[in-house]
């Protein structure tokens, strides 16, 4: 591929309000002279669950958001925008503070450890190599200390921040969450299967108190800066406000018939905030006990809820991602600063790689025509959640699918052609179209009342009537694809892959692994069958005899892409940042792989050539690589509810929408504050940069 002009390390960044996805940094090599770089950004990327951890300023002007994806967001109350962002690439941002004198944040992963930053300089100053658990983790306002517990094991372990030295372990149960004191000396502890929590005083290791109060289970803690009060929120539908000297009972507080999953002080523990799984966001006053206001503009379940040092300001964050700050004075919203998307779910491109459905997880898909002079995705509205999503080799037909029903699209005209509705009782797993987009296969599994079956369905796409209803199978249909010939089509559950004979709809052939199966791919003439899972096996159709097992494979696989030929296999191994290319006469992986620098590969996608591999990754962005060089050709982000989008490539040049274009902004090297500049954008705008990349890639 021809590359464009090198001019240093470049990253840039992607900023908005409405339907915004991930920071992503862009890598190239750096100058030797430090030139400013440049990245792309835009908020928080919310896979399921997403904003995990939120603080204020100490003058309650700034927020501190962490989330999942790796990402930790410094947002001005007054404008709501972001001013810093810190990619770390290191598992979720767990917790942080935004102090007068120094920033930090700690991000980290179950049994990887934990990495402290400069949330200014974006440094990376300590690697704790420890088995802990991201949820249990908790950092002293001053920065000096922090404190985790295991997944595995009972014990509390308090580190220096400075060295990353262990100071002493705490013999506590087997803790979920915890939480910290401002000044880090008392602890507040509580796990998954307890009513109850406890208070230790970090510097001795002793027990203060077990609070016993709740009659549930206990789901979020807080306690005040100064460590006088704490509040735990639990599955009772209460929240409890304790006093820590005595370990007694100050109020009980009930904000309505929900689990209070998330709780917050004030720093002298006078206000109390809590957020229940039904969206409701209730002030109260910790003196009386008395609902002070409900701040209502939620719609999911609150995560994460904090109130600044004087009390006057609140910030919450929902499981759909939307952040808003409140005045507590009169329960007025201050500012929205964010509307995350969700990550990207599921992947499919055409034979030609130009057209491309992705699949996000909040009801949402989105048609790109990445061949066209202009990308302009489109949305195509499905139901939540959303499960599967397939498109014919020509791309003109496409198929979307959530729990309940399978929709089919004339992607030429972005319309539905036939809504297909499963029983109440069966959920979509995978959803694929024939050749010619007149059949579809819908893969589904039921549970319950003693039922615990996979079932296959095929039916025609004109009419929505069924052609062959399947015989059940034992577990889930996991993937199903049609036969290039389309007088078959395979399905699998995780034990067993079966061949079907489409006129008839009895099976064929049966293959059985020795080990558990997530995907399949056929080569187009339907000739040659991949499984894998545990371990990748090449079949061969027509006599179902195993041809070749391949070596040396790492973790287990959730995604496999073949080429028309074969030649080109591909696969992704569960909370792997490398999707590995085999080499198919070795059967071994071969020595270019493609490596992301974001957070893990979640879904993936190969064209008809084998030439380019599309993936998804936790950030919410979409790859496209050469799987020749195993070079990354740019990177995709859909913005404003999918209405604009924004390409960039690794050495920083950009093109977009042109509201898409609007959120681009620059950082300087060494620090995380963002700037905006017309020389940058003018340095590195390239129009049609899409178009002639993918036209650059082609054979």
């Amino acid at each position: 591929m021809k590359s464009l002009p090198n001019t240093g390390r470049h990253t840039i960044l992607v900023t908005g309000l409405s339907l915004i996805v991930s920071a992503i940094i862009v890598d190239s090599c750096a100058a030797a002279d430090k030139k400013p770089s440049t990245i792309v950004a835009a908020g928080h990327s919310t896979f399921l669950s997403g904003i995990t951890y939120v603080q204020f300023s100490p003058d309650g002007k700034l927020v501190l958001t962490g989330g999942e994806d790796g990402r930790a967001i410094v947002w001005s109350v007054e404008t709501g925008q972001p001013v810093r962002v810190l990619e770390t690439n290191a598992g979720t941002v767990i917790c942080g503070t935004l102090g007068e004198t120094r920033s930090r944040v700690v991000s980290g992963a179950f049994s990887e450890g934990l990495t402290i930053w400069d949330l200014n300089s974006g440094q990376r100053l300590r690697k704790i190599e420890s088995d802990v658990n991201p949820l249990a983790t908790a950092l002293s306002a001053d920065c000096s200390k922090i404190v985790t517990s295991s997944p595995r094991r009972s014990g509390v372990t308090v580190w220096d921040a400075p060295t990353g030295e262990s100071l002493q372990t705490i013999e506590a149960p087997k803790v979920w969450k915890l939480g910290l004191s401002d000044d880090g000396n008392t602890l507040f502890t509580f796990n998954t299967r307890s009513k109850t929590s406890s208070l230790w005083d970090v510097k001795t290791g002793k027990l203060l108190h077990t609070l016993e109060g709740h009659q549930s289970l206990v789901e979020s803690i807080a306690i005040s800066a100064n460590g006088k009060r704490a509040v735990t929120g639990s599955a009772d539908e209460t929240a409890i406000l304790w006093d820590c000297a005595s370990g007694d009972i100050l109020q009980t507080f009930h904000p309505e018939a929900k689990d209070v999953c998330a709780v917050a002080l004030s720093s002298d523990g006078n206000l109390v905030l809590t957020g229940t799984l039904g969206s409701a966001l209730v002030l109260w006053d910790g003196k009386t006990g008395k609902r002070l206001r409900s701040l209502d503009g939620h719609k999911e379940q609150l995560d994460a809820v904090a109130l600044s040092s004087d009390g006057t300001r609140a910030v919450s964050v929902s499981r759909d991602g939307v952040i808003i700050c409140w005045s507590t004075e009169n329960g007025k919203e201050l500012q929205r600063l964010s509307s995350a998307v969700h990550s990207v779910y599921r992947l499919a491109v055409s034979n030609s790689g130009e057209r491309m459905i992705a699949g996000f997880y909040d009801r949402q898909a989105v048609l790109w025509d990445l061949g066209a002079d202009e990308a302009c995705p489109a949305l195509l509205e499905t139901g939540y959640p959303l499960r599967s999503v397939a498109i014919t080799g020509d791309g003109k037909h496409g198929a979307t699918a959530d729990l309940q029903k399978a929709v089919t699209w004339d992607l030429e005209t972005r319309k539905q052609v036939q809504i297909i509705k499963q029983d109440d009782q069966d959920d979509i797993q995978t959803v694929d179209l024939s050749k010619d987009g007149k059949s579809l296969l819908v893969g589904s599994f039921a549970a319950g009342k003693g039922k615990n079956e996979g079932r296959a369905i095929v039916y025609d796409v004109e009419s929505g009537k069924p052609i062959h209803k399947l015989e059940p199978a034992r577990g889930r249909i996991l993937a199903g694809r049609f036969v290039g010939s389309e007088n078959a089509f395979v399905t699998c559950t995780s034990r067993r892959a079966t061949l079907w004979d489409l006129g008839t709809g009895k099976p064929l052939r049966v293959f059985e692994p020795k080990f558990m199966m997530h995907c399949l791919a056929l080569t187009s003439d339907g000739k040659e069958l991949f499984t894998s899972g545990d371990q990748t096996i090449l079949w061969e159709t027509e006599t179902g005899k195993q041809l070749q097992v391949f070596e040396g494979q790492k973790g287990d696989a959730i995604e496999l892409a073949l080429s028309d030929d074969g030649k080109t296999i591909v696969t992704v191994s569960l909370g792997a940042r490398v999707a590995t290319i085999w080499d198919r006469d070795t059967a071994k992986p071969a020595r270019c792989q493609l490596k992301s620098e974001s957070l893990d590969i979640t879904r993936m996608a190969l064209s008809a050539d084998g030439k380019r591999l599309f993936t998804a990754s936790s950030d919410g962005s979409i790859r496209i690589w050469a799987t020749a060089t195993g070079e990354e050709v740019c990177k995709l982000i859909s913005v404003n509810s999918g209405d604009d989008w924004v390409v960039v490539t690794r050495e920083g040049y950009f093109d977009g929408s042109a509201e898409g274009r609007k959120f681009v902004r620059f950082q300087e090297q060494g620090d995380t504050k963002l700037v905006s500049s017309e020389t940058y954008t003018q340095l590195y705008y390239r129009p049609g940069l899409l178009r002639k990349l993918l036209r650059e890639t082609k054979p």
